[in-house]
């Protein structure tokens, strides 16, 4: 599942699932600075 946080210029998706540590390409494709947050319980 993925959410939007609208903040205009700054918006970004939050991604809800299993799995998603084992998708890269999800995650490069938003990584525009240095810095990124992942958040899991695995």
């Amino acid at each position: 599942m993925q959410l939007t946080v609208d903040l205009g210029e700054r918006s970004y998706p939050i991604y809800i699932g299993s799995g998603l540590l084992s998708k890269s390409g999800l995650i490069r494709q938003h990584v525009r600075g240095k810095q990124v947050m992942i958040v899991t319980n695995e």
